[in-house]
């Protein structure tokens, strides 16, 4: 496909989901004139479909290579940054059931990119760590994704990145965000 084919298909893929994103906001104020909801509308299916957009490239193009999903790399990830954890303590950064650490802890114990061993300080837990190959992997995938975010960012200068980051924070800490914070609710 030539560079112009593909610049016509991003442009009707795009327009298509423009195209579907105005017929939400028409139906749910004709459903609902009582309300707003076209602009709670609109903002939910793009930050939704960005973000599946940019795991998809993310699973494509650097975990899938790498022999990862995207569940075992945010386990790793988690260790990556806070170190030995608990199960109970990746779940909350990952927002991840215990049951979804688990099983995906053990894909990654046979893989050997995690080892476990008994908690010093809770003797019915145990802690999870990454090897040196858990630690090498996770870096160079870190590094690949990093720059597809940077791709994806790249529309936005950088006082619209911030900006961009402060509104999307600024929602993190509201009041709906709350319950869901620490991953309370997914772990409850």
């Amino acid at each position: 496909m030539s560079e112009t084919d593909e610049t016509a298909t991003e442009a009707h893929t795009n327009d298509r989901f423009g195209s579907f994103l105005e017929r939400a906001r028409h139906r749910a104020r004709s459903r609902f004139p009582e309300a707003s909801l076209e602009d709670a509308t609109a903002t939910g299916l793009v930050l939704r479909r960005i973000n599946r957009l940019m795991m998809d490239d993310a699973e494509n193009e650097v975990l899938r290579p790498a022999g990862l999903s995207w569940t075992e790399f945010r386990v790793c990830f988690s260790l990556w940054v806070s170190g030995s954890q608990q199960p109970h303590e990746v779940a909350t950064s990952t927002a991840m059931s215990r049951a979804s650490v688990s099983t995906t802890m053990k894909g990654l114990k046979k893989k050997e990119l995690v080892a476990t061993r008994d908690s010093t300080t809770d003797l019915r837990s145990i802690m999870m760590t990454l090897t040196p190959g858990g630690i090498e992997l996770v870096e160079r995938a870190h590094a690949e994704h990093q720059a597809l975010i940077e791709d994806w960012l790249s529309p936005l200068s950088p006082p619209e990145r911030m900006i961009l980051q402060g509104l999307l924070g600024k929602i993190m800490l509201g009041p709906r965000a709350q319950p869901y914070a620490d991953g309370h609710a997914v772990n409850s």
